[in-house]
Protein backbone atom coordinates (compact mmCIF):
# COMPACT_ATOMS: atom_id res chain seq x y z
CA UNK A 1 0.00 0.00 0.00
CA UNK A 2 1.34 3.42 -0.80
CA UNK A 3 0.79 6.82 -2.30
CA UNK A 4 2.58 9.05 -4.75
CA UNK A 5 2.53 12.64 -5.95
CA UNK A 6 3.35 13.79 -9.49
CA UNK A 7 3.87 17.16 -11.12
CA UNK A 8 3.97 17.47 -14.92
CA UNK A 9 4.51 20.37 -17.26
CA UNK A 10 4.12 19.44 -20.94
CA UNK A 11 4.40 21.31 -24.21
CA UNK A 12 2.79 19.87 -27.31
CA UNK A 13 4.63 21.14 -30.35
CA UNK A 14 2.72 18.94 -32.76
CA UNK A 15 0.63 15.85 -32.29
CA UNK A 16 3.66 13.55 -32.37
CA UNK A 17 6.08 15.64 -30.28
CA UNK A 18 5.23 16.03 -26.60
CA UNK A 19 7.97 17.39 -24.37
CA UNK A 20 7.47 16.70 -20.66
CA UNK A 21 9.44 18.55 -18.04
CA UNK A 22 9.72 17.41 -14.45
CA UNK A 23 9.59 19.85 -11.56
CA UNK A 24 13.39 19.76 -11.27
CA UNK A 25 13.89 20.97 -14.86
CA UNK A 26 12.38 24.43 -14.39
CA UNK A 27 15.73 25.97 -13.47
CA UNK A 28 17.41 24.80 -16.69
CA UNK A 29 17.18 27.52 -19.38
CA UNK A 30 16.47 26.56 -22.96
CA UNK A 31 14.52 23.35 -22.36
CA UNK A 32 11.88 24.50 -24.86
CA UNK A 33 13.26 26.73 -27.63
CA UNK A 34 11.59 30.16 -27.57
CA UNK A 35 10.55 29.90 -31.24
CA UNK A 36 8.60 26.70 -30.53
CA UNK A 37 6.75 28.08 -27.51
CA UNK A 38 4.51 30.17 -29.79
CA UNK A 39 3.07 27.08 -31.53
CA UNK A 40 2.47 24.94 -28.49
CA UNK A 41 -0.32 23.91 -26.22
CA UNK A 42 0.87 23.95 -22.64
CA UNK A 43 -0.51 21.67 -19.96
CA UNK A 44 0.41 21.69 -16.29
CA UNK A 45 -0.86 19.26 -13.74
CA UNK A 46 -0.52 17.74 -10.34
CA UNK A 47 -1.55 14.20 -9.56
CA UNK A 48 -2.22 11.95 -6.61
CA UNK A 49 -2.09 8.16 -6.67
CA UNK A 50 -3.06 5.45 -4.20
CA UNK A 51 -1.99 1.88 -4.83
CA UNK A 52 -1.95 -1.55 -3.25
CA UNK A 53 0.39 -4.35 -4.32
CA UNK A 54 0.08 -7.86 -2.85
CA UNK A 55 1.60 -9.74 -5.80
CA UNK A 56 3.99 -12.56 -4.94
CA UNK A 57 6.52 -11.58 -7.62
CA UNK A 58 7.29 -8.28 -9.34
CA UNK A 59 7.91 -9.57 -12.89
CA UNK A 60 5.94 -12.82 -13.03
CA UNK A 61 3.19 -12.82 -10.41
CA UNK A 62 1.21 -16.00 -9.82
CA UNK A 63 -1.11 -14.72 -7.10
CA UNK A 64 -2.18 -11.48 -5.53
CA UNK A 65 -3.56 -8.08 -6.46
CA UNK A 66 -2.32 -4.80 -7.86
CA UNK A 67 -4.82 -1.95 -7.52
CA UNK A 68 -4.37 1.75 -8.18
CA UNK A 69 -6.49 4.88 -8.37
CA UNK A 70 -5.08 8.24 -9.45
CA UNK A 71 -6.46 11.73 -9.79
CA UNK A 72 -4.89 14.29 -12.12
CA UNK A 73 -5.65 18.01 -11.84
CA UNK A 74 -4.53 20.16 -14.77
CA UNK A 75 -5.19 23.86 -14.86
CA UNK A 76 -4.40 27.44 -15.63
CA UNK A 77 -3.61 27.92 -11.93
CA UNK A 78 -0.52 25.75 -12.55
CA UNK A 79 0.55 27.57 -15.72
CA UNK A 80 -1.35 25.47 -18.26
CA UNK A 81 -3.79 26.56 -20.94
CA UNK A 82 -6.62 24.12 -20.14
CA UNK A 83 -8.59 23.21 -17.02
CA UNK A 84 -9.34 19.49 -16.81
CA UNK A 85 -9.23 16.52 -14.48
CA UNK A 86 -8.59 12.80 -14.99
CA UNK A 87 -9.51 9.84 -12.82
CA UNK A 88 -7.63 6.62 -13.64
CA UNK A 89 -8.18 3.23 -12.08
CA UNK A 90 -6.69 -0.20 -12.52
CA UNK A 91 -7.44 -3.48 -10.76
CA UNK A 92 -5.36 -6.59 -11.51
CA UNK A 93 -5.81 -10.04 -9.99
CA UNK A 94 -3.52 -13.06 -10.43
CA UNK A 95 -4.79 -16.57 -9.71
CA UNK A 96 -2.72 -19.79 -9.87
CA UNK A 97 -4.22 -22.33 -12.29
CA UNK A 98 -2.67 -25.76 -12.13
CA UNK A 99 1.02 -26.45 -11.57
CA UNK A 100 2.38 -24.11 -14.25
CA UNK A 101 -0.51 -21.79 -15.12
CA UNK A 102 -1.72 -18.37 -14.06
CA UNK A 103 -4.92 -16.50 -14.87
CA UNK A 104 -4.48 -12.73 -14.89
CA UNK A 105 -7.53 -10.45 -14.97
CA UNK A 106 -7.50 -6.68 -15.38
CA UNK A 107 -10.10 -3.92 -15.32
CA UNK A 108 -8.91 -0.41 -16.09
CA UNK A 109 -10.39 2.90 -17.05
CA UNK A 110 -9.92 6.62 -17.39
CA UNK A 111 -12.55 9.31 -16.97
CA UNK A 112 -11.80 12.89 -17.99
CA UNK A 113 -13.69 16.07 -17.18
CA UNK A 114 -13.41 19.69 -18.21
CA UNK A 115 -11.63 21.39 -21.11
CA UNK A 116 -9.28 18.55 -22.04
CA UNK A 117 -7.25 19.05 -25.24
CA UNK A 118 -7.53 16.37 -27.93
CA UNK A 119 -3.95 15.16 -27.48
CA UNK A 120 -4.60 14.55 -23.76
CA UNK A 121 -7.84 12.58 -24.24
CA UNK A 122 -7.65 9.04 -22.87
CA UNK A 123 -6.81 6.55 -25.60
CA UNK A 124 -6.86 2.78 -26.04
CA UNK A 125 -4.27 0.55 -27.57
CA UNK A 126 -0.92 -0.38 -26.05
CA UNK A 127 0.82 -3.36 -24.56
CA UNK A 128 -1.50 -3.00 -21.56
CA UNK A 129 -4.86 -1.97 -23.04
CA UNK A 130 -6.48 -4.01 -25.78
CA UNK A 131 -3.37 -5.31 -27.47
CA UNK A 132 -3.49 -5.25 -31.24
CA UNK A 133 -4.87 -1.73 -31.59
CA UNK A 134 -2.66 1.19 -32.52
CA UNK A 135 -2.21 3.53 -29.55
CA UNK A 136 -4.47 6.53 -29.88
CA UNK A 137 -6.73 5.01 -32.53
CA UNK A 138 -9.68 5.18 -30.14
CA UNK A 139 -10.02 8.27 -27.97
CA UNK A 140 -12.78 9.47 -25.72
CA UNK A 141 -13.58 11.21 -22.48
CA UNK A 142 -14.42 7.97 -20.68
CA UNK A 143 -12.72 4.65 -21.44
CA UNK A 144 -12.93 1.27 -19.78
CA UNK A 145 -11.29 -2.06 -20.65
CA UNK A 146 -11.53 -5.56 -19.24
CA UNK A 147 -9.01 -8.24 -20.09
CA UNK A 148 -8.14 -11.78 -19.11
CA UNK A 149 -5.01 -13.75 -19.86
CA UNK A 150 -3.91 -17.32 -19.29
CA UNK A 151 -0.16 -17.87 -18.98
CA UNK A 152 1.45 -21.29 -19.01
CA UNK A 153 5.14 -21.64 -18.26
CA UNK A 154 7.38 -24.64 -18.82
CA UNK A 155 11.06 -25.55 -18.66
CA UNK A 156 11.93 -23.72 -15.43
CA UNK A 157 9.32 -21.06 -16.31
CA UNK A 158 11.72 -19.56 -18.85
CA UNK A 159 9.50 -20.55 -21.75
CA UNK A 160 5.76 -20.47 -22.05
CA UNK A 161 2.78 -19.15 -23.90
CA UNK A 162 -0.09 -16.82 -23.20
CA UNK A 163 -3.53 -16.41 -24.63
CA UNK A 164 -5.65 -13.37 -23.92
CA UNK A 165 -8.97 -11.71 -24.64
CA UNK A 166 -10.17 -8.20 -24.01
CA UNK A 167 -13.04 -5.81 -24.59
CA UNK A 168 -13.34 -2.09 -24.13
CA UNK A 169 -15.50 0.94 -24.64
Amino acid sequence: MGASLRFDYSYVINRMDIISISVNDFEIPGIIPEEKKSITNRSSGIGFKLFQDTKDHRSYPTRGWFNSVSLGLNGEWLGGQNNYQTLKYEFKHYIPWGEHGVVAARISGINSYGDIPFWALPSMGSNLDLRGYERGKYRGRHLVAIQAEYRWGFWKKRWGFATFAGAGR
